[in-house]
């Protein structure tokens, strides 16, 4: 692991997410809410997250159990992530369709950042 990913997995860690949680909400969620914490357990593989969504009245918990992160050439990656728990009964469900062991493919630009603090 280079210097630079060293680094930026601590920052990470000592931040809470902050950079990555800021990242997430300018680019994807803005529209719809913040994302307002954010804990990556690289050595479990799990994520868990909380989110305040417009129009609902308390926060929105989420956990996922288990991710894998693979790069793939030229720069671009792949994200599977498993054992996904919502706490909205209908957002677990969607969760769960679209989301529960399917591969999504990560774009070169954010692929390298995530392969740091993954």
């Amino acid at each position: 692991m280079s210097l630079l990913a060293r680094i930026a997995k601590a920052a990470d860690r000592l931040t809470h997410s902050w950079t990555t949680r800021i990242a997430i909400n300018t680019l994807f969620l803005h529209r719809y809410g913040t994302m307002t914490q954010l804990k990556i357990d690289p050595a479990a593989k799990s994520i868990d997250l909380e989110l305040e969504l417009l129009g609902e009245t308390s926060p929105i918990h989420v956990h996922i159990q288990r991710y894998t992160f693979e790069k793939l050439p030229p720069g671009n990656a792949m994200l599977v992530v498993s054992g996904i728990t919502v706490s909205r009964p209908w957002m677990h469900e969607l969760a769960k369709n679209l989301l529960e062991s399917k591969p999504h493919a990560i774009s070169a630009g954010l692929a390298g950042y995530l392969s740091m603090v993954l």
